[in-house]
């Protein structure tokens, strides 16, 4: 990333400050996922940056942000990258490079710290948990329910595409890797799901990323389908970010797949993604010009801000 916060060691008494990483310098780093709420937080702007570069009032910051930087000192890794921090938040020009850079910045870190039901950054997430008896059962990947970072627009690129997620919920904390299709955490064996999505980072994005059984036809399409159903039933603040907070799940598949990505559609198997409909299918389609701003062409299913679906077509074998 462009900048990080150094969060220094878990028994340093020296303050917060703000890291402007240097031209080729590697680093190990966290990254936070969380939601930014309506409340105004500290924010680094053009008028705050050079005094954050000299030290930044830990007990001044949210408490999300408080307990990211604790967790990440406990990991005993030095730098943390948070949006509001990392970001000069009114500069147009640094705004716009960096939110190109949001896929790489999550693909790279070494962890990134999700925080679950925060609905504000001032919320937390760290708190005293309650002993819960688990009980094994055969179930699917979305027993776990939809928590409220999971109708965030942003966060869905920054699950697929970290390589390890710490996932703090009210009643447990998660841990999920892409190296490995099981989360040795839950007794059941079954992985933090939402919407059945979070099978992608394993699939798709991981280690065998590049398997042929993932580079089918048939299933780039039902991979796609899977995203299209999740993605389009999260919230976003601006419609312009829709475009922005799937960017990087189109770099990587692009490479994956060697592929390419027409508004929203894979070329390979553009036919199939084109069989997508509004839900519920009497539902009015509200089209892009009755947003404040283009989206894509009518065609796509980016097109309407609604959720929607698309239908399965299987080839004989």
């Amino acid at each position: 990333p462009t900048r990080v916060i150094d969060v220094g060691q878990l028994s340093s008494s020296s303050p917060l400050r703000l890291h402007v990483c240097e031209h080729n310098e590697k680093a190990r780093y966290a990254a936070l996922s969380y939601c930014w709420g309506l409340e105004q937080q500290v924010i680094t702007t053009t008028g705050s940056i050079a005094a954050f570069q000299n030290g930044i009032i830990e007990s001044s910051l949210p408490k999300t942000i408080q307990d990211a930087i604790r967790i990440t000192r406990g990991l005993e890794i030095q730098y943390l990258w948070v949006d509001a921090l990392c970001i000069i938040q009114d500069s147009v020009e640094d705004k716009s490079v960096e939110i190109n850079e949001m896929g790489r910045i999550y693909k790279n870190a070494s962890i990134t710290i999700a925080a679950l039901e925060a609905a504000t950054a001032f919320d937390g997430f760290t708190r005293e948990l309650v002993p819960v008896t688990h009980l094994p059962y055969p179930g699917t990947h979305s027993d776990h329910g939809i928590h409220h970072l999971d109708t965030r627009g942003w966060t869905l690129q920054e699950f697929l595409l970290s390589p390890r997620l710490l996932l703090f919920s009210q009643t447990e904390v998660l841990w999920q890797c892409q190296q490995v299709q099981v989360d040795p955490v839950l007794p059941s064996s079954r992985q933090y799901h939402p919407d059945d999505i979070s099978r992608l980072p394993s699939s798709v994005f991981g280690i065998h990323s590049s398997s042929n059984v993932f580079n089918t036809k048939e299933e780039r399409a039902r991979i796609w389908i899977l995203f299209m159903r999740n993605y389009s039933r999260r919230q976003f603040t601006l419609n312009e970010d829709r475009w922005y907070a799937m960017a990087g799940i189109i770099d990587e598949l692009s490479h994956v797949w060697h592929d390419a990505c027409l508004a929203g559609h894979w070329k390979s198997c553009l036919a199939e993604s084109l069989a997508w409909y509004c839900v519920p299918l009497d539902a009015p389609v509200p089209l892009s010009h009755s947003v404040p701003s283009y989206t894509a062409p009518t065609w796509s299913w980016m097109s309407p801000w609604c959720p929607v679906n698309a239908i399965v077509y299987h080839t004989p074998s």
